[in-house]
């Protein structure tokens, strides 16, 4: 029905910015109402397969061992964010207790991408130590990866937080975590972004940067309308870290900040699984496969749906011939 109203509005074009407009206009609102309707993870996994890694940890361990075979390094992260009950906390702890096992024996270059919410919890309530049963939960999975050697990414979450995580990672690094790293988001609106970048810094961890997620608000920058400067705030960032030998992941699949596809000393690439796979299989043939951001667990439909919102037109995938998943790549 969808690819009938877009053929139907086409035909009423004059030119094809015309035609252009119209059929982002359709595919929006198309996007807004996809995400509402019942039924949802039932019609919608054709879609989501190009994106999720696996429903269940058994799809995921088939498909993270096919994106190895083909040299990608996976980000692991458990759907699962914003919990409110400490049994849901701790069903993010067992996810992430059985990945951590299953990796001890397996030769896949891997590392682990967390959220505070995962496991009910903020920044302030790890510093003012408000839920301890929670926090004990967090500080597991750090350990046991921390002694199976894999990285533990912690994703920045609301703007509002970032000040805090400036308090809180250095507290978990210097409390022997030195398998973490932390994660900025360059669309921060801040006047003061180089003052930001440099206190992250004062804490050699490891840092992730991110454009930030495409959604606008009081303290972030409008992808529409300031997009120049969120792409210097980005630079600034990444150069600031490079220069001091800082190991940075750079989360992007923007053009102008990948470039020739050469990572510098002690960086790499990321990006999102299903997004822009040509340019990941290109990163790929010169030798700089991009680590891939893996979603896996039952709970994957929140995460699919803030795909459809930032890019409706992922809503025609399932239409397109060619293959999904690891195949595509």
């Amino acid at each position: 029905m969808l690819v009938v109203i877009i053929i139907v509005l086409y035909s009423n074009c004059k030119t094809p910015k015309e035609a252009a407009l119209k059929k982002n206009k359709v595919l929006s609102a198309a996007a807004n109402a996809a995400v509402l309707m019942p039924c949802w993870e039932w019609w919608a996994w054709p879609l989501a397969k190009n994106f999720i890694g696996g429903r269940n940890l058994e799809e995921a361990k088939k498909n993270a061992i096919r994106f190895s075979q083909k040299g990608y390094p996976i980000i692991f992260n458990y759907a699962s964010e914003h919990v409110k009950s400490f049994w849901q906390a701790s069903e993010t702890r067992i996810a992430y207790v059985e990945l951590l096992d299953w990796l001890k024996d397996r030769k896949i270059s891997a590392s682990l991408s967390l959220k505070f919410s995962q496991f009910g919890l903020t920044p302030k309530d790890i510093l003012r130590g408000l839920k301890p049963a929670e926090t004990e939960l967090l500080l597991d999975v750090l350990s046991r990866a921390r002694d199976t050697n894999i990285r533990v990414w912690i994703d920045a979450e609301h703007l509002s937080d970032r000040l805090h995580y400036s308090y809180v990672l250095p507290r978990l690094w210097r409390m022997g975590f030195e398998n973490l790293g932390r994660a900025i988001q360059a669309n921060a609106r801040d006047e003061k972004w180089e003052n930001f970048v440099k206190n992250c810094a004062l804490v050699p961890m490891p840092v992730r940067i991110c454009k930030g997620a495409y959604r606008n608000g009081a303290e972030s920058l409008s992808f529409a309308t300031e997009y120049p400067r969120i792409l210097l705030q980005y630079n600034y960032a990444l150069n600031y870290f490079l220069n001091l030998g800082i190991e940075t992941e750079i989360a992007t699949h923007d053009p102008e900040i990948i470039g020739s596809g050469y990572a510098l000393y002690c960086s790499h690439f990321a990006m999102l699984m299903g997004v822009n796979v040509q340019k990941a299989r290109a990163l790929k043939n010169i030798g700089e496969a991009p680590h891939l951001y893996f979603i896996f667990g039952p709970n994957w439909s929140g995460y699919l749906k803030r795909r459809i919102l930032e890019n409706p037109g992922y809503l025609l995938l399932p239409l397109k011939e060619g293959p999904s998943g690891p195949e595509a790549y």
